[in-house]
Order: structure tokens, then sequence, then C-alpha cells
């Protein structure tokens, strides 16, 4: 089945944030906002008046963010590990920084299992968040996906990813997405069936390399598009190694700047493409994080001191 047309996207209405970079955007039933910075501190956005209110700094770098359960927030933190922030008390503790004695390098993305089970990525074991673009250039694939138990035991699922990201379980739970960035493509591995432990592509040649993924309240599954997939990026990752790790090290005046871009998608379980919305750039761009609740879909995005929100109409 081909790929819908774009759609434009509807205009923005932007919500505020107190400091740069609300990467992932989570919504709670009764609307209520999550989101981190760049500069570790996490916050809380009334979604009738967009009041921000800061809640804990993580001491690193907060990514994904998702419910560990109805008390419990669960954050990704690039630098510091899976964390999870009792909303009561505002108390961080660890629940791991390490998998088999190796630490994360690059923690980026979780989703959660009705059982408590734990689904998260580890984007690199090379490079750090503040190496992001390197990792995309060189395409060294050493990203993973990990799955830790209700007691604390961690297992891996899959190895040799290219940059691994977002992360979202299927409406059922018979299988976990995850996104391979630098290879503009996401992954899914089957966690019940014939196939449980078995992984394929779920969606391969995306317009735009994939950041966060999540599962929106109409059932489908929500990617952002960080940047367009473009010629020059697929001439340097087809490049010899060593290539790729020279234009990797310019410095950032030669390396060309992206161009405007914003764009999310939809995809059925399947693994049709169900909406394709594309915008500008212009006003609001390198959109990381993306949340679908009740026909309002939520953006987040690595450069902007805001969530964005648009009306989503099926």
């Amino acid at each position: 089945m081909a790929d819908p047309q774009p759609r434009a996207m509807p205009a923005l209405s932007k919500l505020p944030v107190p400091s740069v970079g609300p990467e992932d955007v989570l919504v709670a039933e009764d609307g209520t906002i999550y989101c981190g910075t760049g500069d570790g501190w996490i916050y809380r956005l009334d979604p009738q008046t967009g009041a921000a209110k800061t809640l804990v700094n993580s001491g690193g770098r907060v990514l994904g963010l998702t419910f560990l359960d109805d008390a419990t927030l669960l954050v990704c933190d690039a630098e510091k590990g899976v964390l999870a922030l009792d909303l009561a008390t505002m108390s961080l503790r660890v629940l791991t920084f390490e998998v088999d004695g190796v630490p994360l390098t690059f923690c980026n993305n979780s989703d959660v299992a009705k059982d408590g089970t734990v689904y998260f990525s580890n984007s690199s074991t090379r490079n750090g968040i503040e190496n992001s673009t390197r990792e995309t250039l060189e395409n060294i694939p050493t990203g993973s996906l990990f799955r830790r138990l209700p007691d604390g035991d961690i297992e891996t699922l899959l190895s040799g990813l290219h940059f691994a990201n977002g992360v979202c379980l299927a409406p059922d739970e018979s299988f976990v997405l995850v996104a391979e960035t630098a290879a503009a493509r996401i992954m899914k591995y089957h966690l019940t069936g014939d196939r449980a432990g078995q992984s394929e592509i779920f969606v391969d040649q995306l317009p735009g390399l994939p950041d966060n993924l999540s599962l929106g309240s109409d059932g489908l599954i929500w990617v952002a598009l960080v940047v367009a997939r473009s010629k020059d990026l697929q001439r340097v990752q087809a490049s010899p190694l060593w290539v790729r790790k020279l234009v990797a090290r310019l410095p950032a005046f030669l390396i060309p700047s992206l161009p405007p871009f914003l764009r999310v998608r939809a995809y059925a379980a399947d693994g049709s493409c169900q909406f394709d919305y594309e915008g500008q750039g212009d006003d609001f761009r390198m959109a990381t994080g993306v949340r679908e609740k009740n026909g309002k879909v939520y953006l987040g995005s690595l450069e902007e001191s805001a969530i964005a929100v648009f009306e989503h109409r099926a």
C-alpha cells in the first residue's frame, strides 16, 4: 500500500517552556503535560493556562518520558540512565545506569508494559548525546534495545542498531518497536506468538530520520521525523568508514546546515502509514517528540523553548 500524500500541518499553538530543548513530551489523562530540557530540568505544564511548574533536575540531559505507573514518571536521561520520579515526593531514583557492568553511554527512550516491564534504548556505545551528529554521520551500529523486568533483571533484545532511539509497544503488546535514526527505519521485535524473539523491519526508507515513537489515544503509532533524509547524508553514510569518520570530525561551519523541517507520521500496527503531516519548519523545527491525545498532537524539539500543539482530524 502506498503512503498517503503529506497533509499540510495545521496551525501550531505553542506552550512556552522555561528552558531550551524539551526533547520529548508526555500528556497525562487529565491533559497535564510533562517535558524535560537540555539543562536537566523536568517541567509540568498546565494545559489550560500554559503555566510551567519546575519539578526536579536530573543532573544530566533529559530525553524520553513515559509513565512507569500512575504516580511515577519514567525518565531516560542520556547521561544518568533510566530514572524514576515519584510525582508525590519529587524524589528521583536510578533504575539502571548500566547493563552487564557497562554504563549506558546514551540512554534515550522507553515504553512500559502493563506488567511494569520497561523497554528502553541506548543509542550508542561510542558517542554520547553531545556527539549525536557524529553518531549519525559515522553510522557505526552500536545501539541496543533492552528489556528491564519487574524484578530488575535486564535482557538485551537487539544490538547492532544504527542510533537506537524511540521505543513503542504495540497496542496489544505483541511487539515492540525501536527507531533506528541513522538508518531512517523502524525495527520490530516480536514479543509473543510463533515469532517471539525474532525481529524484522517495521517501516523502511522514511523521508526523515525517526526520533521518538509513541502510541496515541487513537491506537496509532506516531513517529517524529527530526530532519530530512537528504541525498548528502546518504552519500556520506555510504562512503568508506575513513571518509565517514573524517566528515564527522569536520568543524561545524564546514558541515552543511540543515534546512527547516517539520514532519510527523502515524502508523497502524500492520505498518501502513495512516497520516503524514508536513510543516514548513520555519516556525517550529526539529520535532523529536510526538504525542497524540484525544485529537491533539503535541510536539517536542531539541532546539525550541516550547511545546507545539496542533489539531488532528482523521
